[in-house]
């Protein structure tokens, strides 16, 4: 974490030593003013004194500040550095590797947890160091003046330190337990503001604020044990200066006559000052489960292997976009079933091809294997000849134009939204797109144009608004592969018609899969391929098909509109 850091680093912990040891030289110099105005008070002796006592002040509050300033400097780049980490791992799990994380759960680990490093930084690696080298160089300064003295405040010490030590690692697994439970507060939250319209619509407020309730519930009882932990070595920390000066005192006055009152002032003073940064570090000690709970969920995220990992060297396609599985065997996890069982498929360039099929066919799975989301556990999907696996994930993607079931727009402008595909397209590109679409009407009619903001994930937009602009998108990108999963399903017939017209120019030369339920996506495939519990059951145009594949023949008769029904030959099995 600190490559690259460690000379800031090192320099916050010179000035931090310096400034804690430059508070001892204070204590004790103070100590010797008052020994001195008390015995004699002289100006003459006290004015060395007190030139020395001010100086080390000056020192102390010059040292802070540095330490202060580069200790934070350093934290903040740190968790710069921690953010930009965060956002590549999601970057290079997504979105295969993000399918078993919470929504919630990954913004907690990304800012939460995050920011809870800053701590660790900026103050506790520091203050443990200062905590031990600090009260060591008093008990060496006063054992050189007083042995027992200096075996007393060693004792004192050493107790609180392993106090300090012991009681917050009893509370690492509370800690972690902590840092869980509050992310998942955070997750039923999350959930509940974003499904506020269906908790509402099904009447469901009371069982989601009890949902809520319960989380909230379960993560107090960590609190409290936590925080009674805690509290004894917090207490502990506050009676540390004053037991340190009264075991030193109780000390003196049994050794005496060895001990002149004016050593023991000064000793009591300087037992104070060594105990000031043993409970600094103590603060941070008792901190440290939650920080290692937060740690470890960064850690863990940071650490994830990905599902698909990138080890392909080829950068670009030489061929032609065919697409090809050869027996492929596709499972979501060991000890999952199959969800594709050798599939044997062929695309070629130009070539729109359907896919059909009951829910959990393994429609949107083979669309997944196609998009490398997941690795195929048998056969081989290729592209232009070549294995997904030899292609890089960043030349693989470049291949592809793929437009979710669920749409997801960003909260920005239609332009910023459409620019994602091509950042770098003008007005022109946009409305050419969306004229492509049908869409350049309704973006005209806004107030703003394309500087109309769309809202939190489209929320502005109704649902064949978002498909329109997310097919829009996909066109600006212009990719040799196209894979559309249910993209009109938000449309009306009519709306669909007329998006389909619009659409069939831009498809020419691309291969295109398409995942579809209505007839009419079907019937303007140039083939048909029909999926049964994973296995392919038959490839052919919409003709063909219902010549000879009942499957297909039972899926168009519960699909198709009413008044189409009587076109479907249902008669025959």
């Amino acid at each position: 974490m600190l490559r690259g850091h460690l000379g800031v680093f090192a320099a916050s912990l010179a000035f931090a030593l310096i400034q804690q040891l430059a508070l001892l030289t204070a204590a004790v110099l103070g100590g010797v003013v008052v020994v001195i105005a008390v015995t004699d008070g002289s100006t003459q002796r006290l004015g060395p004194w007190l030139v020395a006592l001010a100086a080390s002040v000056l020192v102390r509050t010059a040292a802070m500040w540095c330490e202060a300033w580069l200790s934070h400097d350093l934290a903040f780049r740190l968790l710069a550095d921690i953010r930009v980490w965060v956002y590549r791992a999601v970057e290079r799990l997504a979105p295969g590797g993000l399918d078993d994380r919470r929504t919630g759960e990954l913004a907690s680990t990304a800012m939460a947890d995050s920011e809870r490093l800053e701590l660790l930084y900026a103050h506790a690696l520091i203050n443990v160091v200062v905590g031990v080298v600090v009260p060591g160089t008093a008990i060496v300064a006063l054992a050189t003046v007083h042995g027992p003295l200096a075996a007393a405040l060693t004792v004192v010490l050493a107790l609180a330190g392993t106090a300090g030590v012991v009681l917050p690692r009893r509370g690492t697994a509370d800690a972690r337990a902590l840092r869980d439970r509050l992310a998942t507060v955070r997750s039923e939250v999350h959930d509940t503001l974003e499904g506020a319209a269906e908790i509402a619509t099904y009447g469901q407020q009371d069982r989601h604020r009890a949902q809520v309730e319960a989380a909230d519930l379960a993560m107090t009882e960590v609190q409290v044990r936590q925080a009674s932990r805690t509290g004894v070595v917090h207490a502990i920390g506050l009676g540390l200066p004053g037991a340190s000066a009264i075991v030193v005192v109780i000390t003196g006055l049994l050794a005496r006559p060895t001990v002149d009152a004016e050593v023991l002032l000064v000793a009591a003073v300087l037992a104070t000052a060594a105990a000031t940064p043993v409970v600094a570090a103590m603060n941070n000690l008792r901190e440290l489960p939650g920080l290692r709970a937060a740690a470890d969920r960064v850690f863990a995220l940071l650490d994830a292997e990905p599902p698909t990992p990138d080890d392909g060297s080829r950068t670009r396609l030489s061929g032609p976009a065919s697409i090809r599985m050869e027996r492929v065997d596709v499972r979501y996890g060991p000890d999952q079933p199959l969800a594709l069982r050798g599939i044997d498929l062929e695309v070629t360039p130009g070539e729109t091809l359907a896919l059909v099929g009951r829910s959990g066919a393994g429609k949107s799975t083979l669309a997944t294997a196609l998009l490398r989301h997941l690795d195929v556990d048998a056969g081989a999907v290729l592209l232009g000849g070549v294995d997904v696996r030899d292609h890089s994930l960043a030349a693989l993607r470049d291949l592809i134009a793929h437009v979710p079931q669920e749409t997801f727009l960003f909260h920005d402008t239609i332009a910023a939204n459409l620019r994602l595909g091509a950042p770098g397209a003008s007005d022109e590109q946009l409305e050419r797109a969306l004229d492509a679409v049908g869409a350049l009407g309704l973006v005209r009619s806004l107030p703003d144009g394309l500087d109309t903001l769309v809202g939190d994930r489209g929320a502005r937009l109704s649902g064949g608004q978002r498909q329109r602009i997310a097919l829009a998108r996909v066109l600006l990108r212009d990719r040799p592969i196209l894979v559309l999963d249910e993209a009109v399903s938000h449309l009306d017939l009519l709306a669909e018609r007329d998006l389909h017209r619009a659409f069939e120019a831009s498809r020419r030369g691309r291969t295109t899969v398409v995942i579809a339920h209505r007839v009419s996506t079907i019937r303007a495939a140039d083939r048909v391929a029909v999926l049964e519990r994973g296995r392919l059951a038959d490839v052919g145009t919409h003709e063909v098909l219902l010549e000879r594949c009942a499957t297909y023949r039972e899926l168009l008769h519960h699909q198709v509109a009413d008044d189409h029904r009587p076109t479907i030959p249902t008669g025959r099995r």
